[in-house]
């Protein structure tokens, strides 16, 4: 991480992380001295996969980008599998509210970058692409 912040040092730069191997809960300290490294460095942070609320990733990545919040520049990617999940509550497949709140107001996700599934991206994200949408975003 720290090559890339010297290579691009007027460039926003990015690692991703998940997990770590053998990690479950910050039990090694694995990912709070990760985030913290980030954050010291101006290095953002991002990773695959929004299930919100799923447990694997509450006890992993998620913790950690609700905790620096405003303060971590953060992009998520939403990938196949992710449109695969239920919502718990409905019992239906995430919406795109149901991920972009999630990502926004829990994560504090800067960039969401959205893969190209369909019928997800027809019917739920391209009409959300449009003036008001934009508009809302600025907003909040």
């Amino acid at each position: 991480m720290n090559s890339l912040r010297k290579a691009f040092h007027k460039s926003i730069v990015m690692q991703y992380v998940n997990f770590f191997p053998g990690e479950w809960d910050n039990n090694h300290r694995y990912m709070s001295r990760f985030f913290s490294y980030a954050m010291n460095h101006h290095i953002g942070l991002g990773g695959p996969d929004i299930v919100p609320y799923r447990e694997a990733h509450m006890k992993n990545s998620y913790p950690f980008f609700h905790k620096f919040k405003g303060t971590l520049s953060a992009g998520i990617a939403i990938q196949e599998p992710d449109y695969t999940y239920k919502n718990p509550n409905t019992g239906e497949p995430y919406t795109f509210y149901d991920f972009y709140s999630f990502t926004k107001d829990y994560l504090g996700t800067n960039i969401i970058f959205w893969n190209v599934q369909e019928p997800f991206f027809s019917n739920q994200l391209t009409p959300k692409l449009s003036d008001d949408y934009f508009e809302c975003l600025n907003t909040n």
